[in-house]
């Protein structure tokens, strides 16, 4: 009988440093880019890149301490998820260099489809989920980053699409959330109708006309599938997320004995966090 193919071996990085990601395929551009301040420019590298998914140009920002080249061993990796739509919400350069230099990591973050000069159209945690998933192939090539050391951190819509990847992608190892939206149908429900419009025209309809849309979006439905650490925070005056969806969530990843630290308080408004329990976090689990 023949015998069993083996697995491909997953191949080495080849990239040694951020420069040498413009020769990647699928890059279209990349290049130094400063974010005005003189404590980020001199703790961190920014660079603004380009590149293609699903054919689309969609723009992203990567970050590295200064010394990142000079450490015996890769810094491990944040991957920040933005939130809003479309030009609405769009990452600012210093956010990038900042989380660089305070979490002692590479920061990648995509502006998704459809914002600034990028193409395509924001689906809102559909198609657009490539984008996010392509960085992470790229980190896969990138020597000086740990791929094996992922963090993911989702605001916002950007939870849509943490979930989304946790879902399908073994390569995040822990992630954490702000303002989150575990359930998209009851943030429908719960706002205006300027958001509501919103939400048919990115998803493609209302919850009642694609309801398996919204549920593909909504981790509330399929929270079994969340398997990595997750750390949480809400407050309960929060006028963007409804807080309900985000304490059954929690609630339900509890039941099931997962790996959630639940950061709960009264005020705050949309997407408070606190940051020294995110570098607590950040670093217990890249270790």
């Amino acid at each position: 009988m023949p015998t069993a193919a083996l697995p491909e071996p997953t191949p080495s990085p080849s990239v040694l440093s951020i420069p040498g990601m413009a020769a990647l395929p699928g890059m279209l551009s990349l290049e130094p880019f400063l974010t005005g301040s003189p404590e980020l420019d001199e703790g961190a590298l920014l660079y603004k890149f380009s590149y293609l998914s699903d054919g689309f140009t969609v723009l992203a920002y990567i970050a590295a301490p200064k010394d990142y080249l000079e450490q015996p061993a890769p810094y491990p990796v944040l991957v920040y998820n933005r939130g809003g739509h479309a030009d609405y919400g769009a990452v600012e350069a210093i956010l990038p260099a900042s989380l660089a230099i305070h979490l002692q990591a590479v920061v990648v973050a995509s502006q998704y489809r459809e914002t600034h000069e990028g193409t395509g159209k924001d689906e809102f945690g559909g198609a657009d989920l490539r984008d996010v998933l392509q960085l992470l192939d790229f980190i896969d090539q990138c020597a000086f980053a740990d791929r094996d050391r992922i963090v993911m951190m989702g605001e916002s819509r950007g939870s849509i699409m943490t979930f989304e990847v946790l879902r399908m992608d073994t390569r995040v190892k822990a992630s954490i959330v702000t303002g989150s939206v575990p359930d998209l149908a009851a943030v429908y429900d719960w706002r205006g109708q300027t958001v509501k419009n919103m939400l048919k025209y990115r998803v493609g309809g209302s919850p009642e006309e694609v309801p398996a849309e919204y549920e593909k979006r909504s981790a509330l439905l399929w929270a079994d599938e969340i398997e990595v650490p997750l750390l949480v925070f809400h407050t309960e005056d929060d006028t963007r997320a409804p807080i309900a969806p985000v304490d059954a969530f929690v609630a339900l990843l509890e039941e099931q004995g997962k790996d959630v630290r639940y950061i709960r308080q009264a005020e705050g408004g949309h997407c408070w966090k606190d940051w020294g329990i995110i570098l607590e976090f950040f670093q217990e689990h890249t270790q």
